[in-house]
């Protein structure tokens, strides 16, 4: 049983570095230009041991999007600002962490944002005393933010303006959080400006 243990330990040791090393190289390089080589490098290990815990790089990617997730959620859950000013506080914290990167093209990604919006959903809605599965507003409103955060991320990427990242992405995020604040009558805490430290 222990031995059990031992090897099962190790083996959540081992894929954890392997996602870190992951996240890193995607982050620096992009998904499409790492390579299985690269991470199991840059995790000190054999590529054979990162294809024995994900066999690509699909199944790399998607195990750091369901990280990323239940990170969501936590700090989500956690908060004791309303939804809108938390998930601010999420966009803010992402920005602030990578550099800009292309959007994914694997079609699993479409899953994940779809969950993701749904979590945003569930938190608006609590704010709002609603059921998010009776009342669509708070899922209309949640797709309309992440969406609008993705396009102008992906924008931003695609045309070179990425110098006042995080600034500018918060600005988009402001002026739709104020507007779903409005309109679904939530009340909002004042934002920090953001342009100084960018």
């Amino acid at each position: 049983m222990k031995t059990t243990n031992t090897h099962r330990q190790r083996s959540n040791e081992t894929r954890v570095r392997l996602m870190r090393a992951a996240d890193d190289l995607f982050r620096h390089y992009g998904f499409d230009d790492t390579t299985l080589e690269s991470i199991a490098n840059e995790a000190g290990f054999h590529v054979q041991t990162l294809i024995r815990h994900f066999r690509t790089k699909n199944d790399l990617m998607l195990a750091l999007l369901e990280k990323d997730l239940a990170e969501f959620i936590d700090f989500m859950q956690s908060r004791e600002k309303s939804a809108l000013s938390r998930w601010r506080d999420w966009v803010e914290f992402n920005a602030r962490r990578t550099d800009p990167v292309q959007p994914l093209a694997i079609p699993e990604v479409a899953d994940y944002w779809h969950r993701y919006e749904a979590a945003l959903a569930h938190e608006i809605a609590q704010d709002m005393g609603v059921d998010s599965r009776t009342d669509l507003r708070p899922l209309l409103a949640a797709c309309m933010l992440v969406g609008a955060n993705k396009h102008t991320a992906h924008d931003m990427t695609a045309s070179g303006r990425t110098k006042n990242w995080v600034a500018d992405m918060l600005n988009v995020v402001d002026v739709a959080v104020d507007h779903f604040a409005s309109s679904l009558g939530l009340d909002q805490e004042p934002k920090l400006d953001v342009s100084g430290g960018t």
